[in-house]
C-alpha cells in the first residue's frame, strides 16, 4: 500500500472524526442551552413564589427589635468598614437602634410571610432601609460626638466627610439644615438568604415613594463599598455626585487610628454620595417592576 494512499486514508478519517466531534460539540451546546433555559425558568418561578410571600411596607414598631437585630447582623458580618474594624455586635446595635428610633416614621421594611412546621402563618423582616431627617440626625451626631467607642467614632467621621462635601456641592450648611429639607438614608440591608434577588432594589423604590410622600425633595445615602455603589447605579433613581478612595483620606488625623485596623483590600474601596431628587421620582414609572409585588404605603 502506497504512502500516498495511507496519508489520504488518515486525512479522511481525521475529517470524519472532526465532523462527528463538531456534531457532538454542537449537541452538547444545545443540551447546555436547554438546561440553562430550564434552570432560568425554575429560578424565575422560584423568585415569583418568593415575592408572592413578601410585602414592602412602612416600618412598624412591632418589628422594632427584629429590624435592629437584622441590620446589626448584616453590617457586623458583611459591611466592609464594620467587618474590618471588628466592631462588636452590641456596640453597633446600640448605634443602629438610635438610628431606627430617629427614622422610624420615614423607613421601609420587607416582610416575608410563611408557614411554620405546625402550619401557622408567621412573618419576619428580611430587608430594611432606615431613613432619617438630616436635621434629626445632626442632633444625634452631636449627642454621641464624644463616644468612647473608636469604631463608632470612625463611622461618624466618615459621615462628616460626606456631609461636608455635600454641603459644598449643594451650597448649603448641612449641619444647620432645617427639618423637612433633606432625608438621609442611613442604612440599608437585606438578609443573606435573600440577597441578589432584587429585594433591596424594590425596597429602595418603596422608600423613595415614602420620602416623597413626606414632602422631602432630596435624599442622600453614603455608599461605603463598590458593591453598594453598583447596586445604586442599577437602581437608577439618583446619581453619584462624589466619590473618594479610602487611600486618599487615611492620612487624615481623624482616620489614622481607624485605618490601622482596616484590611488592605478595603483601602482600594471608596466612599460615595448617592443623591436623589425626589421631585423627579414617579413610582408609576416603575410599574413594570412592581405591578406583581405587594406595595403598601
Amino acid at each position: 500500500m502506497s504512502d500516498l494512499f495511507i496519508q489520504k486514508s488518515k486525512n479522511k478519517n481525521k475529517t470524519i472524526s472532526k465532523k462527528y466531534k463538531n456534531k457532538a460539540k454542537g449537541k452538547n451546546l444545545l443540551q447546555k442551552e436547554q438546561k440553562n433555559k430550564i434552570l432560568q425558568q425554575k429560578t424565575t418561578e422560584n423568585q415569583q413564589q418568593l415575592f408572592d410571600q413578601i410585602t414592602f411596607q412602612p416600618f412598624k414598631q412591632e418589628y422594632y427589635e427584629e429590624t435592629i437585630d437584622l441590620l446589626t447582623d448584616i453590617f457586623v458580618n458583611q459591611e466592609p468598614v464594620c467587618k474590618s474594624t471588628n466592631i462588636s455586635f452590641q456596640d453597633l446595635r446600640q448605634f443602629i437602634e438610635q438610628i431606627v428610633k430617629i427614622g422610624s416614621n420615614l423607613s421601609s421594611i420587607a416582610i416575608q410571610k410563611y408557614k411554620d412546621q405546625d402550619g401557622n402563618i408567621c412573618s419576619k423582616v428580611i430587608s430594611a432601609i432606615i431613613s432619617c431627617d438630616q436635621a434629626d440626625l445632626n442632633m444625634y451626631e452631636q449627642q454621641i460626638a464624644s463616644t468612647t467607642v473608636p469604631q463608632i467614632q470612625f463611622i461618624l467621621n466618615l459621615f462628616q466627610i460626606t456631609e461636608i462635601k455635600l454641603s459644598e456641592l449643594l451650597g448649603i450648611n448641612l449641619g444647620n439644615i432645617k427639618k423637612g429639607e433633606i432625608i438621609h438614608q442611613v442604612v440599608l440591608g437585606t438578609h443573606k438568604n435573600f440577597q441578589g434577588m432584587g429585594v433591596g432594589f424594590y425596597l429602595s423604590l418603596h422608600n423613595a415613594q415614602i420620602v416623597k410622600q413626606h414632602g422631602f425633595q432630596n435624599a442622600v445615602m453614603e455608599l461605603t463599598s463598590s458593591l453598594s455603589l453598583k447596586i445604586c447605579k442599577l437602581l437608577n433613581i439618583g446619581k453619584v455626585i462624589y466619590s473618594v478612595k479610602y487611600t486618599e483620606i487615611r492620612e487624615d488625623d481623624k482616620f489614622k487610628e481607624g485605618f490601622q485596623q482596616i484590611e488592605d483590600r478595603l483601602l482600594d474601596e471608596q466612599i460615595s454620595i448617592y443623591f436623589i431628587d425626589t421631585s423627579d421620582f414617579v413610582i408609576k414609572n416603575y410599574e413594570q417592576y412592581i405591578k406583581s409585588l405587594k406595595f403598601i404605603f
